[in-house]
């Protein structure tokens, strides 16, 4: 194994790291929310807020896990690429990169030459979690079942232990950098 191949890995590991705190926060906040709102409703204005700010959250970290396969491919271990590969395929597929240049990164339609209109956003933000938002949510972090590969937490989490366990990478390397 050649220094810099583990150099890289060590960065992996410290991007996957960030993705599993962000994707598993981005859930679970959105989740205690939701159920505090449930309990004590607010006003509009503020689950539209935090809705935005967690499901904004998820997306651009979804956006990332492509970016991280485009760069550190290389050291993902051969047992892994394929699952990985897919979830990226997945996440294209879901074309959450565009939601993010449109909908996230932008006020205005270039296309339509307006500002973005709420309900279109909503309507594609559905479109993006195949009309089902409670189940988007599982797939991204499903805590009672985040059973290899079906959940990008449980992906992110696999490649990240096995990158550790190859390159023999230590906690402090991750921690003091």
């Amino acid at each position: 194994m050649s220094q810099s191949q583990r150099a890289k890995a060590v960065d992996a590991v410290d991007v996957l790291n960030d993705f599993i705190i962000d994707l598993i926060a981005g859930v679970m906040v959105f989740r205690e929310y939701e159920a505090s709102f449930k309990k004590t409703p607010s006003t509009n204005g503020v689950k539209l807020s935090v809705d935005r700010l967690c499901l904004s959250h998820l997306i651009l970290n979804l956006c990332k896990v492509i970016e991280f396969w485009k760069r550190y491919k290389s050291v993902v271990p051969t047992n892994l690429k394929e699952p990985f590969k897919s979830l990226v395929k997945t996440l294209e597929g879901r074309k959450v990169t565009e939601f993010r240049n449109k909908y996230i990164g932008h006020i205005w339609d270039d296309e339509l030459n307006r500002p973005l209109v709420h309900s279109e956003i909503i309507r594609k933000m559905d479109i993006l979690c195949e009309g089902d938002l409670n189940s988007f949510l599982n797939w991204i972090n499903n805590p009672k079942a985040n059973s290899f590969p079906t959940t990008v937490i449980s992906v992110i989490e696999t490649t990240r232990e096995a990158l550790v366990a190859k390159h023999q990478i230590g906690d402090d390397e991750i921690l003091k950098r």
